[in-house]
């Protein structure tokens, strides 16, 4: 892992600071600190960026997407920015729930519901029927909703239960996949240990996403003893 002025974290490898919400929303809720600099990701409004980086693509609020999301705002919450958590819910609330990503990592690459030609990040000229934010599935709206810590204990029950279900369904469908996701909501939920009764794999899944894919020993390491 490596940091930007020592605030900011990315993949030991990482060509770009892309990922670095993410990895600072795993970091902050597995580890044993919140780092001051997870507050500087929210612009206002409840928008997200993927790095406080001045007039770069990492600071764009348009290419943020649910992967970001969903373990940012896990930290945020560790941190107990109930405010930012719960202005980020509500913006999504108003966007019936679909995240912020209308354009592509490029800044000007607006994405379109309906069948159009497009330039990817790598400069192709690519053809797509549809392209859109990333919808919120139930289980993330309610991952949000307990983050947030709105004070309803009826829907807190819901939200509780919905985020279980999500968890039962990844561990049938999605359980070799990446996990950084689902790990971040069952941790908020308390959740943790049945997520590793489900997945009794779940070191070997964690240790080739972060150490044989990404080659960064350190991540892997805080997220599996912030699991244990």
């Amino acid at each position: 892992m490596k940091w930007l002025n020592n605030v900011y974290p990315k993949d030991q490898y990482a060509d770009d600071y892309m990922d670095s919400a993410r990895l600072m929303g795993l970091i902050c809720l597995f580890g044993p600190v919140v780092y001051s600099g997870i507050y500087d990701y929210h612009i206002g409004n409840g928008y997200l960026i993927r790095c406080p980086i001045d007039d770069q693509k990492e600071s764009n609020p348009k290419n943020f997407s649910r992967d970001q999301l969903i373990c940012l705002i896990a930290g945020l919450s560790k941190g107990n920015a109930i405010y930012t958590a719960r202005s980020v819910y509500h913006a999504h609330k108003k966007r019936w729930f679909f995240c912020q990503n209308t354009e592509r990592d490029e800044r000007n690459t607006k994405k379109k519901p309906y069948p159009h030609f497009y330039i990817d990040d790598q400069g192709y000229r690519k053809f797509t029927l549809f392209d859109w934010a990333d919808p919120l599935m139930p289980s993330d709206i309610a991952h949000l909703y307990l983050c947030a810590k709105f004070p309803n204990r009826f829907w807190n029950s819901i939200a509780r239960i919905v985020v279980g279900c999500g968890i039962i369904w990844h561990s049938i469908f999605n359980r070799n996949h990446e996990n950084n996701q689902i790990i971040c909501k069952a941790e908020r939920v308390g959740l943790i240990e049945f997520f590793k009764k489900l997945n009794p794999y779940w070191k070997r899944n964690l240790f080739e996403y972060w150490v044989t894919d990404r080659r960064d020993n350190e991540v892997y390491e805080i997220i599996a003893k912030g699991m244990a």
